[in-house]
């Protein structure tokens, strides 16, 4: 498990990714399978996380406002808070599930899309 320090100007979402999905590779599909919740919302949501920056910043944003350690917070309030990680390490297991299930869902629809756009051109070659 990773540690959980609070480094300033670090924690914020990454603002240099684009808010479009990415393909994620069959490594990072893996890793988010295979990751418990708590885990896979470190790897990428901390500023020092093994999979940070894989999403982009629309996403980042999003998970981080669906944790709860500071109770419901807005993506204002918590820039406001320099992206506190405390936010997202004291969550309650409720709160970190939900955003776990979001971040899974999101790299299964890039799945199931890169495979729709490989079908396309297979037709269309």
């Amino acid at each position: 498990m990773m540690t959980h320090g609070n480094t300033p100007n670090h924690n914020r979402p990454d603002t240099g990714k684009e808010a479009t999905m990415a393909r994620f590779s069959d490594s990072v599909r893996s890793a988010v399978a295979s990751l418990s919740d708590w885990d896979l919302l470190a790897a990428v949501l901390h500023w020092n996380g093994s999979l940070r920056g894989i999403v982009g910043s629309e996403l980042d944003t999003h998970l981080f406002v669906m944790c709860d350690g500071f109770g419901k917070r807005t993506a204002a309030e918590l820039a406001d808070m320099d992206w506190d990680w405390s936010h997202v390490r004291d969550s309650s297991d409720e709160a970190i599930a939900r955003a776990a299930s979001m971040l899974r869902a999101v790299v299964r629809a890039d799945a199931v899309t890169a495979s729709f756009i490989g079908k396309v051109h297979e037709v269309a070659a």
